[in-house]
Formats: structure tokens, sequence, C-alpha cells
């Protein structure tokens, strides 16, 4: 719309756009590998989540000591779809919280141990 509004700017519209346009790409490329790669597994008392935060993908292995507390949350949509998003509160050297999304809700309280929630 800009690039037909100002005939002038059309050069810099068009290079803004496409400059623009790289970090949207990347940000797509990002969320597409994590809807793949995204979870978290259980292996003797270790926990391994992988989630992506902003432009990063974080794979995470946390002793069961360390943690602090285990949320989860479903949003109403992923309430219909029986999903939900876990967020795991660690302190170690510092607090953190990390959030995995989307996930099979039966799938998590099987993991986790809580068989007769719902």
């Amino acid at each position: 719309l800009l690039f037909w509004r100002f005939p002038l700017w059309q050069a810099f519209i068009l290079f803004s756009g496409l400059m623009l346009m790289v970090p949207a790409v990347a940000f797509l490329v990002v969320r597409l590998v994590d809807f793949s790669t995204s979870g978290i597994a259980k292996s003797g008392k270790y926990y391994t989540i992988r989630y992506s935060k902003g432009f990063l993908l974080h794979t995470v292995i946390i002793p069961e000591e360390k943690i602090v507390m285990i949320q989860v949350q479903s949003s109403p949509i992923q309430r219909l779809s029986q999903n939900c998003d876990l967020y795991i509160y660690t302190r170690a050297e510092g607090r953190v919280r990390h959030r995995c999304q989307n996930l099979r809700r039966t799938e998590v309280y099987n993991l986790l141990g809580w068989e007769g929630t719902s």
C-alpha cells in the first residue's frame, strides 16, 4: 500500500520491507523447528526439555532435585484439543522458568506420574 501511495519512496520502502522480512522468516523457521522437536522426556532422575524462546532453541537436562515447581496450564482452545503448556521452575545458580508449549495433557500427566488428574 505504501509502495503505491508514495512513488518517490519506492526504493526505500522496498529495501525496508525486505530488511524487516529477514527476522520474520528466521522467527518462522525457529517456530517450525520448535513445533516438530519440542517436548519433554524422563530418563532415570533427569528430565530433558526441548523448547524455544524467542529466536533460540533450547535443550535442557534437569536433575529431579533441582525442580522447584511444575505447573500445567491450558487455554480454552487447548482444552478442546486436550493439550497444555508445561512450566518447570528450577533453582540452581538462579531461578529459571522453562516453558514447553502445546503438549498432549495425558502424556504429560503420565510422564510426571499424575495418573489420577484430568
